[in-house]
C-alpha cells in the first residue's frame, strides 16, 4: 500500500510489497507472470515511462526501441508453456513459425558453402521484441506494474529490503519524488546494466568485441529486401568469424537484419555516442558500409536492393555486444 508521502518528506513516499522486480524487459514480465499464474504477487517496477497511449492501455511503455526481433528455440517454447499453459501458441501467432535455418559460408577466396537445418512447426519461433513484450504484459495484472520508476540504489536488513526508486513525470521526464519501496524480495532483471546487479556483485558489462547493425523493418513478401523467405531464417559468415550477416522472418511483415563486426581494437565501439548504443557519432557508419555491402552483394541481396540496406545501415541502431 502507497503512503500518504507525510513520513519524513512530502518529496519522499514509501511503499510496501511482497516481492519487487526491478525491469520490464522479457526476463522481469516473464517472472512476474509466473508468480501470478502461481497465485505470488509481484510488482514490477521500470524505468521507462508512458509515451504511446495507444497501444496497449498501461503496458504499451514496456515495449523498449530495441529495433530488433529475438528468436526463441525449443527449450524456449518449453519454458513459454511452463510459465502459463498455451503461451508458446500465442507468442508464435505474434510472430511466425521458423521451418528453415540457412548458413552461408564464404572463404578467402569466395567460394561459398551452403547449410540447412530444418525445424518442424512450434518448434522454433520469431518475433519481435515489442510484440513478444506485449504477449507477456497482455496477461498481468496492469497494477501491478509501475512505470517511470528508476532504481538508484537499495539497502538490505533483517526486516528486508528498501529500494529507492526515482519517479519521473511521464511527460516532461522530471523528477517528482523518491519513493522506497520496502520488500521481502528484491529481484533484479534490470537488464546488462543492471543497477542490482552492480550494488551486488561490483562488476560492469564485458565487452566482447562486437558491434551490431540491427534494423528491424517492414518486409511484407520480400518486396523491399530480398535474401529470407517465408518463415526462414538466413546466416551469412565469412571464413575467420569476424563479419556476420542475419535476415530473418520475424513475423506480420517484418524482416530483421543483424549485421554483426568484430571489434577487437575497441575503436568500432568508440564512434558511439553513448557507452551502450544509439545510432552513433555522424559519419561513423560511412566508412565501413562499402567494405561490408561489397561482401554481402549478391549473396543474399537483391541488386535493386542495395541503396535501402544503405539507408537502412546508416540510420540504423548500433549497438555494441556484451555479457
Amino acid at each position: 500500500m502507497e503512503g500518504n508521502g507525510e513520513e519524513g518528506s512530502s518529496f519522499q513516499r514509501r511503499e510496501e510489497v511482497e516481492i519487487a522486480i526491478v525491469g520490464g524487459g522479457m526476463g522481469g514480465l516473464a517472472l512476474a507472470l509466473a508468480l501470478q499464474e502461481r497465485g505470488i504477487t509481484a510488482h514490477l517496477f521500470e524505468k521507462r515511462g508512458i509515451t504511446h497511449a495507444h497501444l496497449f492501455e498501461k503496458h504499451h511503455d514496456l515495449l523498449s526501441d530495441t529495433a530488433t526481433a529475438i528468436g526463441i528455440g525449443a527449450n524456449g517454447m518449453k519454458a513459454l508453456d511452463g510459465i502459463r499453459s498455451g503461451l508458446s501458441k500465442v507468442m508464435e501467432d505474434a510472430g511466425t513459425y521458423v521451418s528453415c535455418r540457412k548458413l552461408t559460408l564464404v572463404n578467402k577466396k569466395g567460394e561459398v558453402q551452403y547449410r540447412e537445418q530444418t525445424f518442424e512447426q512450434g518448434e522454433y519461433v520469431s518475433i519481435g521484441f515489442k510484440q513478444a513484450q506485449l504477449v507477456l504484459a497482455s496477461y498481468i495484472n496492469k497494477d501491478l506494474i509501475h512505470c517511470s520508476h528508476r532504481l538508484v540504489r537499495f539497502e538490505s536488513s533483517e526486516a528486508g529490503v528498501d529500494a529507492y526508486f526515482e519517479v519521473t513525470d511521464e511527460d516532461t521526464s522530471s523528477l517528482e519524488y523518491v519513493k522506497v519501496v520496502h520488500t521481502k524480495l528484491l529481484v533484479g532483471a534490470d537488464g546488462i546494466w543492471s543497477v542490482v546487479r552492480r550494488m551486488i556483485v561490483g562488476d560492469s558489462p564485458r565487452y566482447l568485441h562486437y558491434v551490431d547493425w540491427n534494423a528491424y523493418v517492414p518486409n511484407p513478401g520480400g518486396k523491399l529486401f530480398g535474401g529470407h523467405g517465408e518463415h526462414e531464417i538466413v546466416l551469412l559468415f565469412d571464413e575467420d568469424g569476424d563479419t556476420r550477416s542475419w535476415l530473418v522472418d520475424a513475423g506480420k511483415g517484418f524482416s530483421l537484419w543483424i549485421l554483426r563486426k568484430l571489434d577487437l581494437s575497441g575503436d568500432l565501439a568508440k564512434t558511439l555516442k553513448r557507452s551502450k548504443g544509439g545510432l552513433g557519432i555522424p559519419g561513423s557508419k560511412v566508412e565501413h558500409y562499402s567494405n561490408l555491402m561489397d561482401w554481402m552483394d549478391g549473396m543474399i541481396l537483391k541488386r535493386q536492393s542495395r541503396q535501402l540496406m544503405k539507408l537502412i545501415f546508416l540510420s540504423g541502431q548500433l549497438w555494441i555486444v556484451c555479457q
